[in-house]
């Protein structure tokens, strides 16, 4: 058997040099791509200096819900015990630029607007990203005043998140 398998290789190997070598010009093979320009995508691009009209951190904060994290106002609501949910973001996160209008949606149905929300800047919140204990975005921690009630990352379906707040209410 052993024999078989040796003579089977020196055949193969016998073949592929009688095989006539064509050489392949660079011209023939496909070439790459050109770098993708991040400044022509919209997304991307950096924001003129001198123009305020956007606020600093991640494009969700501009939301009508979502409220810049503020630790006196997170403090006296949890002394309340309201629902308190907590989003961490980051400004380049697609996942967070799906989420942030479904969630917003979702908050202004009936059933959720007791719910008292901030958002985490993940990258420049970092402490506060640690002082909850999480370490990723598009995150969301919902509390029933200082009791977590549930963690989750990357809900963007309406149904997901309207099961999980009903958690906190």
């Amino acid at each position: 058997m052993k024999f078989t398998q040796f003579s089977a290789a020196l055949l193969l190997a016998f073949s592929i040099s009688a095989c006539d070598k064509t050489s392949i010009s660079s011209s023939s093979l496909p070439q790459p791509a050109p770098p993708l320009d991040r400044s022509t995508v919209p997304e991307f691009a950096k924001p003129t200096p001198g123009d305020e009209s956007e606020t600093p951190g991640p494009r969700v904060a501009n939301s009508l819900i979502l409220r810049k994290f503020d630790d006196a106002l997170f403090t006296q609501v949890q002394a309340a015990g309201k629902p308190i949910l907590l989003v961490f973001s980051k400004s380049d996160c697609p996942n967070c630029t799906l989420q942030a209008p479904t969630l917003e949606r979702v908050l202004k149905e009936d059933d959720f607007k007791s719910i008292e929300v901030f958002q985490i800047d993940f990258v420049n919140q970092k402490e506060l990203a640690a002082r909850f204990n999480m370490n990723a975005w598009s995150a969301l921690l919902g509390m029933k005043g200082a009791e977590i009630r549930f963690r989750s990352v990357g809900l963007t379906k309406p149904a997901d998140l309207r099961r999980e707040l009903r958690r906190i209410l």
